[in-house]
């Protein structure tokens, strides 16, 4: 996608940002998704992944007021790579329809380092998280309820999700 007079935000105070015509920029990637949905006996399992290339970048984007051309850098707080893994088990507790299910989750993320500023001089760094969860479900007809237990960010990795760029 080409982007005309793109406006990318700076900070000029705490809480204060002004639009910047970043003049022209190019935005090209792709997405790809897999997905693997199966049983082995009783033992129903999911296997999934999907991955993201963005290479969004400045095509002509002069500024102004900090006497800066940033031609051709990659546009800032934009991963170039971007990834998501997981399985997810189940298992019925029965052989009727309104059994108990057994089940567990697991996924993944990887995102790769990104540019915090127009210049492209500093980046933040790339991160992975994983996410687990165990869960118990009843079915009653039309309704149903369950419960789980899980963790958020198993392996307790360091990471920003979000910046503030520029």
């Amino acid at each position: 996608m080409q982007v005309n007079n793109l406006l990318v935000p700076r900070r000029v105070d705490n809480d204060q940002f002004v639009g910047n015509n970043a003049g022209e920029s190019r935005h090209l990637g792709i997405e790809t998704e897999v997905s693997l949905l199966n049983r082995l006996s009783e033992l129903r399992y999911e296997i999934w992944g999907n991955y993201t290339f963005m290479d969004h970048r400045f095509v002509d984007f002069r500024d102004e007021e900090q006497e800066a051309i940033f031609d051709g850098n990659a546009i800032p707080g934009i991963p170039r790579h971007h990834a998501t893994t997981g399985l997810i088990l189940s298992y019925p507790l029965g052989q009727k329809a309104s059994s108990p299910m057994l089940g567990f989750q697991i996924n993944g993320q990887f995102t790769s380092a990104m540019p915090l500023r127009d210049d492209n001089v500093l980046f933040s760094e790339a991160y992975q998280v994983w996410n687990g969860k165990f869960t118990w479900q009843q079915r009653l007809k039309e309704f149903g309820y369950g419960l789980s237990i899980g963790s958020q960010n198993i392996f307790d990795a360091r990471y920003a999700s979000m910046i503030l760029i520029n």
